[in-house]
Parts: C-alpha cells; structure tokens; sequence
C-alpha cells in the first residue's frame, strides 16, 4: 500500500492540456501536475490550485482468475514511448455504498463488464488506481486513475472511456473529472528547474542589496547626526571649543 498525493498547480512533471467536468463540481484550473508518494503533505501542496490523493490498495471486486490475467496483460507505468495520461478522479454515490460487496460486483462486472472491457485495451494503456475514501468519507472523490499510454494509442483510450461510461456501473458516478497531461522532455523540466532556482538567487540577491541599503543609508545618518551635534556643542560652548583649541596647540609645541 502507498499513498499518493496528485497536485495541480503552475508547474510539473506533467503539463495540463485539457481539464473537463464530466459530472459534478469541477476542479479549479491548472497548469501541471506534480505526483508524489508519502504520507506527509508535501511542501509543492501550498498554494497549490488543487490536490487529491489517495492509496494503492487490494483489488476489490475482481476474482483471482481475473487479477491473473490482469498481471499477465497489463504493463507498468514509466513507459519512454508513454507521453501522455489521463487522471481520472470521480466519486460514487450514496446509493452505490449503500449496495452489499456481492451486489456491487454484480454491476461492477456481471453487468457492467468493467474487468472484461479494460483487457481489451491492455497493454496498450497502463493503469494504476488509487483509493480515497479508505481516507476517510470526507474525502472529494472515492477513486483517482492514472492512466498513460502513447499518443498513437490515445483513440483506443478514448473509446475505453466511451464503454465504461456507457455501462450501468456508471449510472452510480455522482462525480468525475477527466485531466488529460503530456509529460515534461526532461530538457524542458531541467530549464524550468534552472529558471526557478535563478529566480530565487536574484530574489535572494535583491534582499542583500536592500539590506546593504538600508543598512548604509541608516549608517550615513547616524554620522550626520553625530556631525550635527558637534557642531551644535560647539555653538552651545564656544569657551569648550577654544579650550580644545589651545590643547592642540600646546600639543604641538611639545612635539
């Protein structure tokens, strides 16, 4: 079991080309996306546009025939040639959860054929699904997918969705967002690094130099002020400053 946080914000790993509401409320706008496992909230989630997240868990409605052809079928994510993704959160509703495990299954596959279409696609699309409302049931959605697959293959992705969302299973989605990505060439994500950290290296350098400022015109003050006051215990004892005078003098003499 890991726990992933999905984080949509300026920048990523993934670019955000298109974001859709399919059903329910919609997620605020972004331009990337940054996925990062643990379980501590991670700093990038400040500020962020949006995150959801979730956890790798046991399959929950498949047999073990079904889970072994699964494994023997499917590839693992990370593919060079897969350049795109699709992020899939949605949440289910109350009268879904209030169905017993045997009756969820029953729509799940017996009707709705949810295992059996998702082979016919495989290995073409790679999936990774993740569980929210193990979190808790205050959570915004009950499933996030993650999806990638090469661009040639973004047709048969499309008519993948086409099929579950015509089935029965479906009728029971109360909310869904489809997000689809293209991963950042690593050129392009190591320019974006470079320009970021001399972001905050001219940042840092503007506070020295205003720091430098301050500090010398508050210095040059106080010297102006010591010089005011000289001058002015001057005028207010002209008996001190001819004694200071012949002091000096006499100084003189003995040298």
């Amino acid at each position: 079991m890991r726990f992933y946080w999905f984080i949509g914000g300026d920048a990523g790993a993934w670019r955000i080309v298109k974001t859709q509401r399919i059903m329910g409320d919609p997620l605020p706008a972004a331009a990337g996306l940054q996925i990062i496992s643990g379980t501590a909230p991670p700093a990038e989630a400040s500020g962020a546009a949006w995150v959801v997240r979730g956890i790798t868990s046991n399959e929950r409605y498949s047999t073990r025939l079904e889970k072994g052809q699964l494994a023997a079928k499917q590839e693992g994510l990370g593919r060079p040639e897969a350049t795109r993704a699709a992020l899939i959160p949605l949440r289910k509703n109350a009268a879904w959860w209030g169905l017993t495990q045997d009756e969820r299954r029953s729509i799940f596959e017996a009707r709705s054929r949810h295992i059996e279409i998702g082979l016919r696609y495989l290995p073409a699309v790679a999936r990774r699904l993740h569980h929210c409302r193990d979190l808790g049931e205050n959570e915004p959605f009950d499933f996030i997918t993650w999806f990638e697959y090469a661009p040639s293959h973004e047709p048969a992705f499309n008519a993948l969705l086409a099929e579950l969302r015509a089935s029965e299973e479906w009728k029971y989605v109360e909310r869904e967002m489809d997000i689809r990505l293209v991963r950042v060439s690593p050129k392009d994500l190591l320019r974006r690094r470079c320009r970021s950290a001399s972001t905050s290296l001219h940042h840092s350098q503007g506070l020295r130099h205003l720091f430098h400022f301050k500090f010398s015109h508050s210095l040059a003050s106080d010297i102006n002020r010591l010089s005011i006051s000289k001058h002015f215990f001057r005028l207010k004892n002209p008996l001190s400053e001819i004694s200071l005078k012949r002091a000096s003098n006499q100084n003189n003499e003995y040298q």
